[in-house]
């Protein structure tokens, strides 16, 4: 299987096929000198995407959030949190997730969609001086779509279209308001995980049976084509490592569920020491689905709060964007970012966040959680988050939120970073099945590269020899290496090859044989 290059610790040559390899960490480089493996953050532009102008979004517009592309469409799930009995505090008042949709990514309508009226919602005295709309009791010109939800929405393109858009999320019969309004909430008997499926995003209903018997909610889907299977992470609480002030840890485990077999129960290894409940629930998960992602000893006190997973096909790995919360140090969150090549043993290489907490007054100074899902515009990726101005466990709400985006390069969360005097990396054997080799490099004005390629013995390979190489300048997501006339290569498709990149003052964050 292409790229799956951890099972390639022998040394023999890996298989490296048409996938884009990034230097997210060394495990293709042989060697490297003065060149530097660099945490690159995104761009985060001080911009607020949905502002909070609808009564049911009046303490906050965003929130365990998912979006996607689907059909020439950018399509959002947002929670909101509507006014409260307690002005001070977002527990007591109604949550309901709504649903927004933007053509570039930036601009979002939020659709009536005529289902559920927020009957939690304190109407609003008509004539007064608001910066959101009032309301009538009963109104259902709203874009909710069903209550609080915190599993990601993804599409099964495998199901029929009426159940083309799906969420596994947390149910229970107990919700508070928010949930009243939604008629699939009818077939919920205990504190459950249970598959929703919908053919537009917008209308929902509920499989009559939970995929998990545990009271958890906190979800994130996606497909491995490798795999042929869809991998689900979920929250879990599990014993605190050695050195975790905390008893108890958030953690998550993960399963992999057959294309065809989303709505049917997932396995798992029963707990002996828990019984169901009068509803059919074992209530908390801990250690019944194996854990994959949590805090280590090198995180005094972190816990793993979120845990929004996607995959980046082009290269075969699965990228995360995990939220941390550091609850004795500042009670605040930030997110970091994690990959994994099989989707089991996560690396977090760099643990600097990724999206630092705002200055006073930019609305995110006290949390940052980030939306499952990312989307590609031209040569960038783009994520989203939803910024807060409290702490993770304020009893105050200051009423209000920001919805931005973190913008990074194509293939640019680290790159090999070539010092203004020069440097080399070289790869370990590699067998390549593309014609052309593309670079994602940027050279700026005054840095350059070279490519030289090798047989596996390190020996230069006659006509793509350092001295046939043309020299490689400017900043391209896909700049194709040369030696002279010579692009194709053919004749090397199968054939064990190191490849020698001399750089010089340059980032350089991806190869791809094409």
């Amino acid at each position: 299987m292409p790229n799956r290059t951890e099972q390639n610790a022998s040394g023999s040559p890996i298989d490296i096929g048409k996938k884009k390899q990034l230097f997210l960490d060394e495990l293709l480089i042989e060697s490297k000198k003065g060149v530097t493996l660099t945490f690159n953050p995104p761009y985060t532009p001080r911009e607020n995407l949905l502002p909070q102008d609808k009564p049911w979004e009046e303490v906050r517009a965003g929130g365990f959030s998912s979006i996607l592309e689907h059909e020439g469409l950018y399509h959002l799930w947002y929670n909101s949190y509507g006014g409260s009995r307690d002005p001070m505090s977002e527990k007591t008042g109604p949550r309901f997730e709504c649903y927004a949709f933007s053509k570039d990514g930036v601009h979002w309508e939020k659709p009536n969609v005529g289902l559920i009226p927020p009957e939690g919602v304190t109407p609003l005295p008509a004539g007064g001086n608001y910066t959101i709309e009032p309301r009538v009791r009963g109104d259902k010109t709203n874009n909710i779509v069903r209550g609080f939800n915190s599993g990601q929405t993804f599409v099964d393109p495998f199901d029929i279209p009426s159940r083309r858009f799906k969420t596994i999320m947390g149910l229970s019969p107990t919700k508070a308001v928010g949930w009243d309004g939604w008629a699939a909430m009818k077939k919920v008997k205990g504190h459950s995980l249970y598959l929703a499926y919908s053919p537009d995003g917008i209308h929902w209903d509920l499989e009559a049976e939970p995929v998990l018997p545990f009271a958890t909610g906190i979800t994130s889907t996606v497909w491995d084509d490798s795999l042929q299977k869809w991998v689900v992470y979920v929250r879990v609480s599990i014993k605190g490592h050695k050195g975790d002030p905390w008893k108890s840890h958030i953690a998550y485990a993960r399963v992999a569920v057959d294309k065809d077999k989303l709505a049917q129960p997932y396995p798992f290894t029963p707990d002996p020491n828990k019984k169901l409940n009068a509803y059919g629930s074992y209530g908390s998960m801990s250690y019944e689905l194996p854990i994959v992602f949590e805090a280590d000893e090198r995180d005094p006190d972190h816990q793993v709060y979120t845990l929004p997973v996607v995959r980046y096909p082009e290269a075969d790995l699965y990228l995360a964007f995990p939220c941390m919360w550091y609850p004795t140090v500042s009670d605040c969150d930030d997110a970091q970012f994690a990959f994994s090549r099989d989707g089991i043993k996560w690396q977090r290489p760099f643990r600097q966040p990724i999206i630092r907490l705002g200055m006073p007054g930019s609305g995110s100074e006290g949390y940052i959680d980030v939306t499952t899902g990312m989307i590609r515009r031209g040569n960038e990726l783009w994520i989203y988050y939803t910024g807060l101005p409290e702490r993770h466990l304020s009893p105050n709400v200051k009423w209000e939120s920001i919805f931005a985006r973190a913008i990074y390069r194509l293939d640019g969360f680290v790159s090999a970073d070539a010092e203004f005097d020069g440097g080399e990396l070289i790869t370990r054997p590699l067998m390549f099945g593309g014609s052309n080799l593309e670079l994602n490099l940027d050279t700026s004005a005054g840095g350059w590269a070279h490519v030289e390629l090798q047989n596996e013995s390190g020996q230069p390979i006659p006509g793509y020899t350092l001295k046939d190489a043309e020299k490689l300048n400017g900043n391209s997501v896909s700049m194709k290496a040369n030696w002279g006339a010579r692009l194709d290569l053919r004749e090397l498709i199968g054939k064990p090859v190191r490849v020698r990149f001399v750089l010089r003052n340059c980032k350089f964050y991806a190869f791809q044989f094409v």
